[in-house]
């Protein structure tokens, strides 16, 4: 395997962890929900990213898996970063050859999914000052 595929390997466990957290401090449940929907959108990316590493340099490294944390402070910074640290590893990958092909069609779809994923939760953020609001 790749150094710099198990490097973003461990930055999806990473957001995988802080996704569950920004699930559990929700303060609505729009919030909620979304984190829940990201949650899963990861763990079915992380495992395709890997399946397809694994079928053309080889086998995950024994205790390989470790969470990188993301340090970022809110939900808005945590999906920015989602997005910019995926178009990076996009590029590396577009740059490794043919047999990555499929692997940059998934981080294409993955990309894609992450941005339909801040339009929601912009809105569900928007839902929740608007209530706030009106309690007042």
């Amino acid at each position: 395997m790749k150094k710099f595929v198990l490097d973003y390997i461990n930055k999806i466990e990473g957001w995988k962890i802080s996704s569950k957290e920004y699930h559990w401090l929700a303060n609505n449940y729009n919030i909620h929900e979304q984190f829940d929907y990201l949650s899963s959108l990861l763990i079915s990316y992380q495992d395709n990213i890997s399946e397809i590493e694994q079928s053309i340099s080889g086998d995950f490294p024994t205790n390989g898996l470790i969470g990188t944390n993301s340090n970022v402070g809110n939900i808005k910074e945590f999906i920015d970063l989602i997005i910019s640290d995926t178009i990076l590893f996009l590029k590396k990958v577009r740059d490794n050859g043919d047999d990555y092909i499929g692997m940059c069609s998934i981080i294409e779809s993955f990309i894609a999914d992450v941005q339909r994923f801040k339009y929601r939760i912009n809105i569900a953020l928007k839902d929740g000052l608007t209530n706030s609001l009106r309690d007042k």
